[in-house]
């Protein structure tokens, strides 16, 4: 039997080391189909064109195509992406207001082509003391308008409609262990990149921090797709870095347990190294979740926390204040006027617009198995991430 998620891996890593051979794909039109599906649930399509093409595995020509498209996609999306970034770095120079461009924006330059690491956002990070003066440059010089804002990032969209999201803080209290503690010194680890007056970089060990903590996050809400662990086997081959500082701050921040997990994974999935119990209970928990996680795992981790199904629908309705202030950033230390935000939640949840999916959700919460809570509490507990 093909096994779906293996094959995708071995071809994902011929794109990442193409002087290689490509895999042999003599492969039943159905498994390349179930392929391009898994694929594009984790925004990996455009990696697999060349694989394809060269094995001669995607025999029907409105398949080929699909993947070719994905491709196309991508360096479309790069570019426009790319342009806005130069666009905004330059604006905030111009500003004389330090910044850190975070994620995609960085990565993409160990990559084989840029625009094989896709993203849908510009994440650039800036002192709370200059978040207010960042969005007026931004809007005033770039004619960027306002999106949400939440606790630790404010959305703002280009006029050609590209997504920006302006983080103030890198990780929100009381998520991912002590990681918090640790970013709040982001600057003590960062320095001016080159030829640049505002612009900065962080040290290699903090930037590993910040995405094995963002992988965490995500990891809490069902998932965090196996773009993130492609970019963890790109950081640990592609990059210098020091082993001991990287492990350090891990350990400081309370994260080396799943960082050591989720570099294994990926040398599982990009090298050579065979799963081990955990690394494959990771996997089955992660593959079909696809790239920002899903509604079983999110129900499982929750009722995890809580105690039981019963009471994850109980936090469903009742959103503790330590929670409900992300959602509401205005709450942040008013706690008294908590209770008249639960109300101001509560409309919006149980609008006409929100019913369906919420009558969905508790259905599911209802039917899932215990097994799965327990197996799922189980896990992030080997994982030392705290629930």
């Amino acid at each position: 039997m093909i096994n779906i998620t293996e094959t995708m891996m071995k071809l994902i890593k011929y794109a990442m080391c193409p002087e290689g051979e490509p895999p042999a794909c003599d492969l039943p039109e159905e498994i390349v189909a179930k392929i391009y599906e898994l694929s594009k649930l984790h925004d990996l399509t455009h990696l697999l064109t060349a694989s394809i093409e060269k094995s001669k595995a995607a025999q029907n020509p409105a398949l080929l195509k699909a993947f070719q498209k994905q491709t196309l996609m991508s360096v479309y999306r790069y570019e426009r992406i790319n342009h806005e970034f130069d666009r905004l770095c330059r604006a905030l120079e111009n500003a004389e207001i330090p910044f850190i461009p975070l994620k995609g924006s960085v990565l993409r330059g160990y990559y084989p082509e840029p625009w094989m690491r896709t993203s849908c956002d510009i994440d650039v990070f800036v002192a709370p003391e200059n978040l207010e003066k960042a969005i007026t440059a931004l809007k005033d010089g770039l004619g960027y308008t306002d999106g949400e804002r939440c606790a630790h990032d404010v959305s703002l969209f280009s006029k050609s409609g590209d997504h920006v999201e302006l983080h103030f803080e890198l990780i929100e209290d009381e998520r991912v262990n002590d990681a918090s503690n640790i970013l709040g010194r982001v600057w003590e680890y960062s320095h001016k990149a080159s030829g640049c007056g505002y612009r900065y970089e962080m040290t290699d060990e903090m930037f590993y921090f910040y995405h094995i903590a963002h992988m965490i996050k995500h990891f809490e809400l069902g998932g965090c797709g196996v773009r993130s662990f492609l970019d963890l086997w790109v950081m640990n081959h592609r990059m210098d870095f020091n082993e001991q500082k990287r492990n350090e701050l891990l350990e400081q921040g309370g994260l080396l347990a799943f960082a050591n997990a989720s570099k294994l994974l990926s040398e599982v999935w990009f090298g050579n190294a065979d799963h081990t119990e955990l690394t494959a209970q990771m996997e089955d928990y992660l593959i079909d979740a696809g790239v920002y996680g899903n509604f079983e795992n999110r129900i499982a981790v929750t009722s995890a926390k809580k105690g039981g199904k019963f009471k994850y629908m109980l936090s469903r309705i009742w959103v503790p204040y330590e929670r409900l202030k992300y959602v509401y950033p205005n709450l942040e230390n008013k706690r008294i006027l908590t209770p008249f935000y639960q109300i101001k939640r509560w409309c919006k949840v149980f609008s006409k617009k929100s019913r369906k999916d919420l009558s969905n959700e508790m259905k599911l919460a209802a039917n899932q198995a215990s097994g799965k809570t327990g197996q799922t509490e189980s896990l992030f507990n080997e994982l030392g991430i705290k629930i």
